[in-house]
């Protein structure tokens, strides 16, 4: 049996640190997933950027519960939608959660910004860019944090 490898074909990569604050640029990408394993009870915030350093930063204005984003737990293998959340652009881990993946299309940024971050205080967050607007070997992606 034979694969694709999807890696720069419909995703790229990238990883903010505990605590980290890394911009990812959605230039190449149709959306990004943020995913965070076992987050606790410690919030993940969101927030788009118009520039690589420096710049504005700002809340996720279209990260409003109701809104084309998307936030999912996983308990046991399970995933759940999380219709809610208190604040636009903080998630807060559900329960026992193993897993919460947060999807924010393209479209969901301002206006002229074009860079996004997820933070969580006590825990790494991977950065899944989805949907790669052009296939690429991976040895020349671009550095998603450009």
């Amino acid at each position: 049996m034979s694969s694709i490898l999807p890696l720069g074909r419909t995703m790229n990569f990238g990883r903010s640190a505990s605590g980290g604050n890394v911009r990812f640029n959605l230039r190449d990408c149709s959306g990004i997933g943020f995913i965070v394993d076992t987050p606790t009870t410690t919030a993940t915030t969101i927030t788009e950027q118009n520039a690589a350093t420096g710049g504005t930063s700002q809340a996720l204005n279209g990260g409003a519960a109701g809104s084309i984003t998307q936030v999912w737990s996983q308990t046991n293998g399970v995933w759940t939608y999380q219709p809610t959340w208190a604040v636009a652009n903080v998630v807060t881990a559900v329960g026992t959660t193993d897993l919460v993946y947060i999807w924010i299309p393209q479209g969901a940024l301002s206006d002229t910004f074009n860079y996004i971050s997820a933070n969580n205080g006590s825990k790494p967050v991977l950065a899944v860019m989805g949907d790669l607007d052009v296939q690429r070997r991976p040895s020349n992606l671009r550095d998603v944090r450009a």
